[in-house]
Protein backbone atom coordinates (compact mmCIF):
# COMPACT_ATOMS: atom_id res chain seq x y z
CA UNK A 1 0.00 0.00 0.00
CA UNK A 2 2.98 2.12 0.75
CA UNK A 3 4.37 1.87 -2.75
CA UNK A 4 1.04 2.73 -4.81
CA UNK A 5 0.68 6.08 -2.27
CA UNK A 6 3.91 7.59 -2.54
CA UNK A 7 3.88 6.61 -6.69
CA UNK A 8 0.40 8.39 -6.34
CA UNK A 9 1.69 11.28 -4.09
CA UNK A 10 4.83 11.65 -6.72
CA UNK A 11 2.26 12.05 -9.29
CA UNK A 12 -0.02 14.58 -8.16
CA UNK A 13 3.43 16.76 -7.24
CA UNK A 14 4.52 16.45 -10.68
CA UNK A 15 0.81 17.13 -12.02
CA UNK A 16 0.52 20.04 -9.97
CA UNK A 17 3.35 21.48 -10.66
CA UNK A 18 3.36 21.30 -14.39
CA UNK A 19 -0.26 23.05 -14.13
CA UNK A 20 1.15 26.17 -12.33
CA UNK A 21 4.63 26.80 -13.96
CA UNK A 22 5.60 29.76 -15.36
CA UNK A 23 5.17 31.06 -18.75
CA UNK A 24 8.46 30.55 -20.37
CA UNK A 25 7.33 32.17 -23.76
CA UNK A 26 8.30 35.87 -24.30
CA UNK A 27 7.27 38.02 -27.00
CA UNK A 28 10.70 39.60 -27.11
CA UNK A 29 12.42 36.67 -28.18
CA UNK A 30 14.08 36.43 -31.84
CA UNK A 31 13.65 33.26 -33.85
CA UNK A 32 16.83 31.10 -33.60
CA UNK A 33 18.64 31.60 -37.17
CA UNK A 34 21.91 29.98 -38.78
CA UNK A 35 24.02 33.35 -40.19
CA UNK A 36 25.49 31.92 -43.98
CA UNK A 37 27.38 34.98 -45.28
CA UNK A 38 29.48 32.84 -47.33
CA UNK A 39 29.09 30.09 -50.19
CA UNK A 40 31.08 29.75 -52.55
CA UNK A 41 30.05 27.55 -55.19
CA UNK A 42 33.27 25.93 -57.14
CA UNK A 43 33.16 24.90 -60.32
CA UNK A 44 35.44 23.47 -63.19
CA UNK A 45 34.20 21.86 -66.46
CA UNK A 46 36.54 19.38 -68.68
CA UNK A 47 35.20 17.22 -71.48
CA UNK A 48 31.64 17.40 -70.85
CA UNK A 49 32.20 16.70 -67.04
CA UNK A 50 30.90 19.37 -64.35
CA UNK A 51 32.86 19.12 -61.23
CA UNK A 52 31.71 21.68 -58.61
CA UNK A 53 31.92 21.47 -54.58
CA UNK A 54 30.76 24.15 -52.05
CA UNK A 55 32.46 26.27 -49.80
CA UNK A 56 30.81 27.54 -46.82
CA UNK A 57 30.24 28.54 -43.65
CA UNK A 58 26.75 26.51 -43.01
CA UNK A 59 26.94 23.69 -40.37
CA UNK A 60 28.32 20.13 -41.71
CA UNK A 61 24.94 18.74 -40.89
CA UNK A 62 22.83 20.96 -42.69
CA UNK A 63 21.02 19.26 -46.02
CA UNK A 64 20.66 20.97 -48.97
CA UNK A 65 19.11 20.07 -52.42
CA UNK A 66 21.80 20.69 -55.68
CA UNK A 67 20.37 20.54 -59.22
CA UNK A 68 22.28 20.97 -62.23
CA UNK A 69 19.97 21.90 -65.30
CA UNK A 70 19.71 23.93 -68.52
CA UNK A 71 16.96 25.92 -69.38
CA UNK A 72 15.03 25.61 -73.06
CA UNK A 73 12.13 26.50 -75.21
CA UNK A 74 9.33 24.30 -75.83
CA UNK A 75 5.87 24.48 -76.55
CA UNK A 76 5.48 21.21 -73.97
CA UNK A 77 5.96 23.89 -71.20
CA UNK A 78 4.07 26.84 -69.95
CA UNK A 79 5.16 30.25 -71.46
CA UNK A 80 7.37 28.02 -73.34
CA UNK A 81 9.72 27.84 -70.80
CA UNK A 82 11.38 24.67 -69.03
CA UNK A 83 14.71 23.04 -67.87
CA UNK A 84 16.50 19.63 -68.17
CA UNK A 85 18.00 18.62 -65.29
CA UNK A 86 21.35 17.02 -65.46
CA UNK A 87 21.31 16.56 -61.61
CA UNK A 88 19.57 16.24 -59.44
CA UNK A 89 20.22 15.18 -55.25
CA UNK A 90 19.80 16.07 -51.35
CA UNK A 91 22.94 15.76 -48.86
CA UNK A 92 24.33 17.50 -45.98
CA UNK A 93 26.34 20.04 -46.68
CA UNK A 94 29.40 18.02 -45.73
CA UNK A 95 29.17 15.70 -49.11
CA UNK A 96 28.99 18.87 -50.85
CA UNK A 97 32.09 20.26 -49.75
CA UNK A 98 33.94 16.85 -51.90
CA UNK A 99 34.35 17.22 -55.29
CA UNK A 100 30.76 16.01 -57.64
CA UNK A 101 31.16 15.35 -61.08
CA UNK A 102 28.27 15.06 -63.33
CA UNK A 103 27.79 14.21 -66.80
CA UNK A 104 26.46 17.42 -68.97
CA UNK A 105 26.79 15.97 -72.05
CA UNK A 106 24.91 16.39 -75.41
CA UNK A 107 23.73 12.88 -75.51
CA UNK A 108 22.72 13.14 -71.73
CA UNK A 109 20.51 16.36 -72.68
CA UNK A 110 19.08 14.54 -75.85
CA UNK A 111 18.10 11.61 -73.65
CA UNK A 112 16.11 13.50 -71.02
CA UNK A 113 14.75 15.44 -73.76
CA UNK A 114 13.69 13.27 -76.34
CA UNK A 115 9.75 13.40 -75.78
CA UNK A 116 10.06 17.51 -76.06
CA UNK A 117 9.67 19.81 -78.98
CA UNK A 118 12.74 21.80 -78.25
CA UNK A 119 13.06 25.31 -79.77
CA UNK A 120 16.02 26.56 -78.53
CA UNK A 121 18.62 25.56 -75.55
CA UNK A 122 20.19 28.56 -73.35
CA UNK A 123 24.28 28.24 -73.23
CA UNK A 124 23.69 28.41 -69.76
CA UNK A 125 24.34 25.70 -67.11
CA UNK A 126 22.22 26.53 -63.72
CA UNK A 127 24.22 25.17 -60.20
CA UNK A 128 20.75 25.36 -57.94
CA UNK A 129 21.20 25.22 -54.33
CA UNK A 130 18.38 25.26 -51.97
CA UNK A 131 17.50 24.83 -48.43
CA UNK A 132 16.41 21.16 -47.83
CA UNK A 133 14.96 21.14 -44.62
CA UNK A 134 11.24 21.53 -43.40
CA UNK A 135 9.82 24.91 -43.52
CA UNK A 136 9.63 24.68 -39.27
CA UNK A 137 13.36 24.31 -38.83
CA UNK A 138 15.62 26.80 -37.66
CA UNK A 139 15.78 30.09 -40.21
CA UNK A 140 18.72 30.31 -42.49
CA UNK A 141 19.84 34.21 -42.96
CA UNK A 142 23.01 36.17 -44.15
CA UNK A 143 23.95 37.30 -47.22
CA UNK A 144 23.96 33.96 -49.07
CA UNK A 145 20.50 33.66 -48.55
CA UNK A 146 17.61 34.93 -50.67
CA UNK A 147 14.39 33.64 -49.90
CA UNK A 148 11.61 33.44 -52.54
CA UNK A 149 8.78 34.61 -51.46
CA UNK A 150 6.21 33.51 -53.95
CA UNK A 151 6.74 29.97 -53.56
CA UNK A 152 8.82 29.66 -50.05
CA UNK A 153 12.08 28.31 -51.88
CA UNK A 154 15.15 29.41 -49.45
CA UNK A 155 18.15 29.73 -51.49
CA UNK A 156 21.47 29.27 -50.82
CA UNK A 157 23.27 32.11 -52.48
CA UNK A 158 21.44 32.91 -56.23
CA UNK A 159 21.49 30.30 -58.38
CA UNK A 160 25.14 30.07 -60.20
CA UNK A 161 25.12 29.85 -64.36
CA UNK A 162 28.13 29.08 -65.98
CA UNK A 163 28.59 29.92 -69.42
CA UNK A 164 29.31 26.64 -71.55
CA UNK A 165 27.22 26.20 -74.79
CA UNK A 166 25.63 22.49 -75.42
CA UNK A 167 28.04 21.06 -77.84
Amino acid sequence: MKHYLLLFTAFLMISCSSDHAPNDETTDEQEPSITVNKLDIITQYANDTLTFSIDTDLPDSIPLWVTVYRRISSPNFVNNRGEITYFDAAATVQKWKVPQEIDVSKSIFEAKGKTLTIESISDELIVDIRDNRPRSAIKLTGKAIKENEGLGDVFVNNPFSLDIPLQ
